[in-house]
Order: C-alpha cells, then structure tokens, then sequence
C-alpha cells in the first residue's frame, strides 16, 4: 500500500464528534465551496444520488432545529450547518428523469439506455 492510501486510512480511522463549537470561528468560504462539492459528487448506486444537502444559514431556523435536536448546541455554535434529506423511496418517474440526464449529457439515446433503466427499475 502507498503512504499516501496508509494516510487515507490512518486519517479514517481518527474519529472525533466534536462536542462544542467556537460559534466566533467561520470556516472560510472556498473550505465550504470545496465540502459543498464534495457532497453533490457523493456516489450512489446507479448514480442516482437519491438526496439533497441543504446548508442552513438562517439563525433562526437553526435555532428551531436546535430545539428539536434535544437542544444540541452544535447545531448553533458550528459554523456552518447541513442537513440530509434523501428520499425514501424512488419513484419511475425519478429513475426516467435521471435516464434522460445520461442521454442528454452522454450523447446517447433513451432507448440505447432501456436495459440500465430496467435494472434500476428492478
């Protein structure tokens, strides 16, 4: 294994949840543009991505989501705030929708695409 994957791997097994946030400390905008984008490129199976990443930025809002995170002050004190939402069961009409994606942005047609819509819809 290369040093570079033995780091990778060292690197995943230090966890830590941070407890307590310094709420004065921002992480800077181009750290959160690059997580941001980290996110959108998430795989999944089929590439479907079946979620959304909202980044909460009202301070009201993230105080109501406080309250009903049993009054867990990260959610205030850190500096940015996300949220997952996925969906819970996906639909035809969804899998259709991203079969048309792949044609569009492969150059392919729906129909060369049917037997990978069929096995997702599977």
């Amino acid at each position: 294994m290369s040093q570079t994957g033995q780091e990778l791997l060292n690197t995943l097994k230090w966890r830590y949840a941070t407890k307590r946030f310094d709420p004065q400390k921002k992480i800077p905008p181009e750290d959160v543009a690059t997580l941001k984008e980290a996110l959108r490129l998430s795989p999944s199976s089929y590439g479907l991505q079946p979620w959304i990443f909202i980044d909460v930025t009202d301070p009201e809002l993230r105080r109501r989501l406080r309250e009903a995170s049993y009054n867990q002050s990260q959610v205030t004190d850190a500096s940015h705030y996300f949220v997952l939402c996925y969906l819970k069961k996906l639909t035809a009409e969804h899998i259709d929708r991203h079969i048309q994606n792949i044609a569009k942005t492969t150059g392919k047609s729906v129909l060369d695409l049917q037997g990978f819509q069929a096995s997702m819809k599977g």
